[in-house]
């Protein structure tokens, strides 16, 4: 949930999150660039000039939005981000913004706590992977209160030439059955005749 703050002037702002987060003065003067002596006349009211460029450099800094900081809202957090920011590519920040994607479901992906922990574990194996690929976690419920993993997976991502899919019994989350398609994929990619032996025979744990 995001927390509001009470109305408060530029100067109030600066105050309280400098307050909350326990920087000093000199250390925000530092990172932005400004005098600490014209930073401290301004806080302290000795002056009502502080440049446009430093409100923005302070935002970035305290990791607010600058209309925070400015008092035209209560809540801190940065709405407005550039694709560079979000690290998203031309095509992906296209597709959220025509809508090509269902933005709720997206949206219910991000906001799940285990996602970022399935992310950083698919990129650790896919960061070994031949070709650019795209895949998908899931898991099967079972009657008995247990789930089957499921990792399905195609490449390349542009122009999808194989498509994977590994299940495994019992195996809770699909993510644990990456490294596996990686080795199908890379086996696949590289020499067609080895794809063999990426495959883990039934009973062999996987790496």
């Amino acid at each position: 949930m995001e927390q509001a703050y009470l109305p408060g002037t530029v100067r109030q702002r600066i105050q309280d999150q400098l307050k909350e987060r326990k920087i000093t003065q000199g250390e925000l003067a530092a990172e932005i660039g400004m005098a600490e002596s014209s930073l401290s006349r301004f806080l302290s009211e000795k002056t009502d000039k502080i440049g446009d460029e430093y409100i923005i450099k302070i935002a970035d800094f305290l990791g607010v939005s600058t209309d925070f900081i400015l008092g035209q809202t209560d809540f801190p957090e940065r709405r407005n981000y550039d694709i560079g920011e979000l690290g998203l590519s031309y095509k992906a920040a296209m597709a959220l913004y025509t809508r090509e994607v269902d933005t709720d479901v997206v949206n219910r992906i991000l906001e799940n706590p285990q996602f970022p922990e399935i992310t950083r574990m698919i990129s650790r194996y896919f960061k070994d992977c031949a070709v650019s690929a795209g895949a998908k976690t899931g898991s099967v419920q079972m009657g008995d209160g247990q789930t089957n993993g499921v990792f399905i997976c195609y490449a390349p991502f542009d122009q999808p030439e194989i498509a994977v899919a590994v299940v495994i019994e019992k195996g809770n989350s699909g993510s644990a059955l990456a490294s596996t398609a990686v080795e199908i994929l890379n086996a696949y990619f590289s020499d067609e005749t080895a794809i063999g032996a990426a495959l883990v025979p039934e009973g062999v744990l996987l790496p």
